[in-house]
């Protein structure tokens, strides 16, 4: 389909359907296309991990390389979000993308590019900017996580139509509110971990990071040391936990899982 808004590729699978074979095809048709009118395209796959998750059995990963490898005209770019899955397709020798491509590592927006950004944002809706209390409240609670600065700061536009908010206890209060309707959520994610994982991370959203394996730390855990090295790779290939620094200190990737267990579960697996 080709329109306005650029073209679009939509692959309807049937049950006997050869998923693999179908978006080879596909991406072959296109680069066809291409060659054809002379015209060169980028093919974006954002949160390409996923086809991780079924391309070891569906051969997904092998037509895409296969693809990438013998176009000219079309060009790819792999995005995502999870860390160690992304390494695992493109950092493992078994795994048919193994390096495909160069890679570009994106660090978290840098609050003085936001800071820019939200000042704007608030004198075009108040005729007003927020106090630099306000705003190190919302860099303090999202910690430049780009999903809930987004997700924060449009609760804030809707929360206060009128007047902008000149407190940074306002602005708590709404990620407060946010944390709240998503407890449940957090709640399920937390209860998918071993008892183990979930220790540890309240731990580290307490503040609690630094030498998870000393002796102080494995009393509290009331595990042995091997087992909670195991627990803490686990928990970085899952992406709920990164490390901060060489001494190993820790924190969680998402801060609203960190709210959240600060207010109600800092105590259920002590």
């Amino acid at each position: 389909m080709v329109g306005t808004d650029g073209v679009n590729i939509e692959i309807i699978p049937t049950e006997r359907g050869d998923a693999a074979r179908n978006i080879k095809s596909a991406l072959l048709l296109l680069e066809h296309i291409l060659k054809n009118k002379k015209k060169k395209a980028v093919f974006f796959i954002d949160e390409c991990q996923e086809i991780g998750v079924v391309a070891s059995s569906k051969g997904i990963e092998g037509a895409i390389r296969h693809v990438a490898q013998e176009t000219h005209y079309l060009r790819f770019i792999f995005s995502g979000s999870n860390r160690h899955m992304l390494s695992q397709m493109f950092d493992n020798r078994s795994r048919p993308l193994y390096k495909l491509c160069d890679r570009i590592t994106i660090d978290r927006i840098h609050q003085d590019d936001y800071y820019k950004f939200i000042q704007n944002i608030a004198k075009n809706k108040w005729g007003a900017t927020f106090e630099e209390s306000v705003i190190r409240k919302i860099f303090e609670l999202t910690e430049l996580h780009p999903y809930y600065m987004n997700a924060l700061c449009g609760r804030i536009l809707d929360s206060y139509e009128e007047k902008i908010p000149m407190r940074p206890i306002q602005v708590e209060k709404v990620w407060l509110a946010y944390c709240e309707e998503e407890k449940s959520q957090t709640a399920k994610e937390l209860f998918t971990l071993s008892d183990l994982q979930k220790k540890i991370i309240i731990n580290i959203a307490l503040g609690n990071d630094q030498l998870l394996t000393g002796k102080e730390s494995l009393n509290l855990l009331n595990a042995t040391s091997a087992a909670v090295v195991k627990a803490i790779n686990s928990l970085q290939q899952k992406d709920y936990i990164f490390q901060t620094n060489s001494n190993g200190g820790y924190n969680l990737i998402d801060p609203l899982i960190k709210t959240t267990i600060k207010l109600h579960y800092n105590n259920v697996f002590q």
